[in-house]
């Protein structure tokens, strides 16, 4: 059975183990027993040498009592004396008999251990005789001499006996020492047995597979690693192998692919009648289109970026953020080979691309601009034309189909003669006509002065439940009319903005028309008011039909009305005035709606 990758990790490791192990169990064997040794001796030594000490000082001490079984002479001290050292010499007996000199096995050095105890009771015995009186000294003197050269035969023998003890301990020690050095040094022959195992079985491997990537990453047509067992990494070198061809593969084709787009894209920029920039965050280019080229060489731009171009490339790199010109009074003005030219421009935050697709060339990482200059000049002459037609016509058409609408009030007023009913039916369906063609011009004018002076705002303070009340008012007999109700719901504090009153005053009441217009009978119109965070928030809701989304999201475009079905007469153009003018304001307008549910539309403007 083929043995994996990690079970010959494992049994190469194994035997390491194991040695590790038994060499482990043998020390700690080893030190126990010489602790145990070691303990033992202390104690052995230090209690025979204090027990037997006390012995011989005792017999040295009768001793120099006897003085040699000649000098004793009984007196009553000398029998005080006599039978205290009795005394002592029973008690060191007793003693030694506790000591562990069995345990050291001093027996075998003696010659008679137990001659030795039976002396030491006799000497008591005797000494305790003589101090009553009775007994021979001599024969007492000559037992202790003799038990003296015992106790000394005894020392000596407790010393031989000590140092054989220490003798076999440091032999143990020193076979200690070559247990650990030799295990230290099969530990380094197995180490390096298992690391030429490990390394010819592994690492060899390894490196093959990293040498080979390394070869791949330098542009190598294919990845080939020079390992070739049957085994776990050569099972993995091969799928690398595999895996490195498909990836090759599918690098040309995206490589191809890119090489076209890129062709496309140049292609593009090279026809393209639109000026195409790539500006730094120093604001300096950095790459021009054919037509950017052109513009360069013989516009002002290559003087001084016009404030309007700085402005916008400014916010494009604050915000990052792309920045579109959608109206035409966005255009800028550009002085081309001394003629004046409008142009549309729009900035596109982005990463740098490829220095040699676009023979780009930046001095930093930072972000880029790109920069389209969309020349508008014919739309914008055509845009200054409808403009001025369109306030011509309305101006000139104004006069007399006010003329014709006075006619025929005078006329319903019957003071001319009086009418009958079909001539009445006719008069008023004339002046509905001349009062809805009436309205559609001041909207037309309204909205030719709106675009006209759309960024020229007289700024003013005032509280917002004036301007609302003000609304309100103005609009009392036309919601009267209708059968709508006007509802106000004021803020708790008042709110104060700094905006152009009489433009803000148009927007809102086109809200509020168009709510009264589409709420049908018996309903009412909610205005709501409030600060929603740094805005003033104004709110007008009706509970007309609602509309559908697609209508919701072109709703302020002109000429787009709610009503598809055109029940609700209107030019459809209110609300497009209204969005330019909180525009205008930096403001934003919205609507929210949903058929059946009515709708809300509503104003935000920023509160300074």
């Amino acid at each position: 059975m083929k043995l994996s990758l990690r079970s010959r990790i494992y049994l190469g490791i194994l035997p390491l183990l194991l040695l590790f192990l038994g060499i482990m169990y043998f020390l700690v064997l080893d030190v126990k027993w010489l602790y145990r040794d070691t303990e033992e001796i202390s104690y052995t030594k230090l209690a025979l040498s204090r027990n037997l000490g006390d012995v011989q000082s005792t017999l040295y001490a009768l001793e120099v009592l006897l003085d040699e079984g000649e000098g004793y002479l009984g007196r009553d001290r000398d029998r005080v004396s006599m039978r205290r050292l009795s005394v002592r010499i029973d008690q060191g007996a007793e003693k030694l008999k506790l000591s562990n000199i069995m345990q050291l096995k001093l027996q075998e050095f003696m010659q008679d251990d137990r001659s030795f105890n039976g002396n030491l009771q006799s000497i008591a015995e005797l000494a305790t005789h003589l101090s009553e009186g009775q007994g021979d000294p001599k024969a007492l003197y000559a037992l202790i001499k003799e038990t003296n050269d015992a106790a000394r035969q005894l020392r000596n023998t407790i010393n031989e006996s000590l140092m054989h003890i220490q003798a076999q301990i440091k032999k143990r020690v020193e076979i200690l020492y070559a247990v650990v050095i030799g295990g230290m040094l099969i530990a380094i022959v197995l180490t390096l047995a298992i690391s030429t195992i490990l390394w010819r079985r592994i690492i060899c491997p390894i490196e093959a597979i990293s040498h080979g990537m390394e070869d791949f990453g330098s542009d190598s047509e294919r990845l080939d690693i020079e390992y070739n067992e049957n085994d776990e990494l050569g099972k993995l070198a091969r799928s690398l192998e595999g895996m490195t061809f498909r990836l090759k593969e599918y690098q040309e084709l995206t490589n191809e692919k890119l090489i076209r787009s890129t062709s496309a894209i140049r292609s593009i920029l090279d026809q393209s009648p639109d000026a195409f920039f790539i500006f730094s965050e120093e604001l300096e280019p950095t790459y021009f289109s054919p037509s950017a080229s052109h513009l360069y060489s013989q516009s002002t731009l290559k003087d001084q970026l016009p404030s309007e171009v700085r402005e916008l490339l400014l916010k494009t790199i604050e915000t990052n953020e792309p920045q579109l010109s959608k109206e035409m009074n966005d255009a800028i003005r550009i002085s081309v080979a001394g003629e004046d030219k409008w142009y549309l421009v729009h900035a596109f935050p982005f990463d740098a691309p490829d220095s040699g697709d676009f023979s780009y060339q930046s001095t930093n990482a930072k972000p880029s601009i790109a920069v389209i200059f969309q020349e508008a000049t014919l739309l914008k002459l055509s845009d200054s034309l409808r403009k001025n037609l369109l306030a011509t016509v309305s101006h000139e058409l104004k006069t007399p189909i006010t003329s014709a609408r006075i006619s025929l009030y005078l006329l319903l007023e019957q003071q001319l003669g009086e009418l009958n009913s079909d001539q009445i039916e006719l008069v008023e369906t004339a002046r509905d006509d001349v009062n809805r063609q009436l309205s559609t011009i001041e909207n037309l004018l309204d909205l030719s002065r709106v675009e006209e002076n759309t960024n020229e705002l007289d700024i003013s303070e005032f509280a917002v439940c004036d301007l609302v009340a003000e609304s309100i008012d103005a609009h009392h007999d036309v919601a009267t009319a209708h059968d709508v109700s006007l509802s106000y719901a004021a803020p708790e504090s008042s709110i104060i903005l700094q905006a152009d009153k009489e433009k803000l005053r148009i927007v809102l009441n086109n809200l509020v028309v168009n709510a009264i217009k589409y709420s049908g009978a018996g309903r009412t119109v909610e205005i709501r008011a409030f600060q929603h965070e740094d805005f003033c928030r104004v709110e007008v809701s009706d509970q007309g039909p609602g509309m559908d989304p697609e209508t919701v999201n072109t709703i302020f475009d002109a000429y787009t009305r709610g009503d598809a079905t055109g029940a609700v007469k209107g030019t459809g153009l209110g609300l497009k005035i209204s969005k330019d003018i909180i525009d205008a304001h930096l403001g934003e307008i919205g609507c929210i709606s949903k058929l059946d549910a009515g709708s809300t539309f509503f104003f935000e403007l920023p509160l300074l």
